[in-house]
């Protein structure tokens, strides 16, 4: 808890909470230069990295609440709040790496741990992705080692194209870089965290889905990456083939992960080995596309040959779209050119590189310098004046380190008003008028216990020598103080 330390992290991330990506300047900007532009023309001729692609007019921007623009905002920052999938111990009440986790429980206390999705703070690194890989032609790496940083950035040049769910009117998209096989598609399979399982599973596949999800939850994306073990579960809704409008089982696997492309993939098993697999298993059909390979035994996954069954000759044709005779070069970049001039998706590089999950776990790690206001909407601050440089001239300083060891994690917040109000008036008013403009505006719980609320008592108890009870109180007043515990791990 250095706060010499704390001061230049926080620095950092107020810069990057302040700022966007330009992808056309190819660095980060100023979040005011994106107000303007949102203020002149709206999302038009905009070319920036964001979470989802928005549209609306200038117009239609001022007309937003400060809230509704806040929350747009939130999807161009570098640094921004968005859900994502955690390894989450509540016995330990805290988020845990990869790493910690053995065997579905927690590798300090064998707790058990699931997967859960959580609002987090985010870093946009997957901005910075053809930057990286651009960078490492200019410096003096093994060819070896810049080979496994590509496989790591992982850019793949698609296509996104959106499959309209049956007698519904429900759509969603996959990205696929293999374009070339739309007419091999059989079935869909979607992540077992994809918000679209609740939207698609029928009342009848309803209990055998959610006993599938409570046994999904409890394995890392590592144990599920790792295993070759085929399970799933069907939704009991089918998907529209765009291309063939054969309507296609809507499946539910753990080979599938939300974190990479949309959290939905169309499957192909003639030329997946996973597709294949998966197939095989659950006795789905298998449509070879190119001619003379044997999917007999496997798939075969090679991206050559000549195209064939696109669409199968037995068949009365769907779209205006043939591939049957072109090379599997040829078929990719036409089937790119049909989907994006008939509107049926877009043509889309992506990254496995994914946005860094940067939010502090429960008992420690980095506080934020964030606060938020009445509404609820997150706020950074100037990073030139928003930290004291002596810290003592905060009134609260003292107080909390005469104080410290009397909270408790299990305290209520009457608990600690009754606390607090031991304190004379004017320590009070002064508290809280300097604290209150960089903490969250909670209704009935004085400063001190907005700062101290989620600190255990084991913790507090080892703060016995002074330097590290300062050390660790200026760490306290840094805090960002949201009160929904959902906000207070990484």
């Amino acid at each position: 808890c250095d706060p010499e330390y704390y001061h230049w992290t926080q620095w950092a991330f107020i810069k990057m909470f302040n700022s966007y990506y330009c992808n056309d300047e190819k660095k980060a900007l100023p979040i005011e230069s994106l107000i303007e532009a949102f203020e002149t023309v709206g999302t038009e001729g905009l070319n920036v990295a964001c979470g989802e692609e928005l549209s609306f007019t200038a117009a239609e921007w001022k007309a937003k609440s400060d809230k509704e623009k806040q929350e747009i905002l939130l999807n161009y920052r570098i640094a921004y709040l968005g859900d994502t999938m955690v390894n989450w111990c509540s016995e330990l009440g805290t988020v845990l790496a990869n790493d910690e986790v053995v065997n579905g429980v927690s590798e300090r206390g064998g707790f058990p741990v699931e997967q859960k999705m959580m609002r987090q703070w985010c870093l946009r690194v997957s901005a910075y992705a053809q930057r990286l890989l651009d960078g490492l032609d200019t410096i003096d790496w093994t060819d070896s080692l810049k080979e496994t940083q590509r496989n790591w950035i992982g850019r793949s040049e698609g296509a996104e194209v959106n499959f309209k769910v049956k007698d519904s009117d429900l759509e969603f998209t996959i990205f696929t870089t293999r374009a070339d096989t739309m007419f091999g598609v059989t079935f869909m399979v979607l992540a077992p965290e994809s918000e679209l399982v609740e939207k698609l599973t029928t009342p009848e596949q309803k209990q055998e889905v959610d006993a599938y999800l409570d046994r999904t939850k409890k394995r890392t994306e590592r144990e599920r990456i790792a295993d070759r073990q085929v399970t799933g579960v069907f939704s009991g809704s089918y998907a529209i083939n765009p291309f063939t409008g054969d309507a296609v089982p809507v499946w539910i696997s753990d080979y599938v992960l939300a974190g990479y492309g949309t959290g939905a993939i169309m499957a192909v098993p003639a030329h997946d080995s996973r597709d294949y697999a998966f197939a095989k298993h659950f006795n789905l059909p298998i449509i070879p596309l190119i001619e003379g390979c044997d999917v007999s035994e496997e798939s075969f996954d090679a991206k050559e040959g000549i195209v064939c069954n696109s669409p199968r000759p037995d068949v009365t044709p769907y779209c205006e779209l043939s591939l049957n005779g072109l090379t599997v070069k040829e078929a990719i970049a036409a089937t790119k050119k049909f989907v994006a001039e008939h509107k049926l998706g877009r043509v889309k590089i992506n990254y496995r590189l994914r946005d860094a999950i940067f939010s502090r776990q429960r008992y420690w790690g980095e506080p934020f310098p964030v606060y938020y206001d009445a509404d609820g909407i997150s706020m950074g601050y100037n990073p030139e004046t928003y930290m004291d440089d002596d810290m003592e001239d905060l009134h609260v300083y003292d107080l909390l380190k005469e104080d410290l060891k009397r909270y408790t994690s299990g305290m209520t917040d009457q608990d600690r008003l009754r606390i607090i109000a031991h304190w004379d008036d004017e320590k009070l008013r002064v508290n809280e008028e300097r604290l209150e403009p960089i903490l969250h505006h909670g209704k009935d719980v004085g400063v001190l216990g907005k700062l101290l609320s989620r600190r255990s008592s084991s913790e507090a108890d080892a703060l016995d020598e002074p330097d590290a009870v300062d050390q660790y109180v200026r760490g306290c007043l840094l805090l960002d103080a949201p009160s929904d515990e959902t906000q207070m791990v990484e």
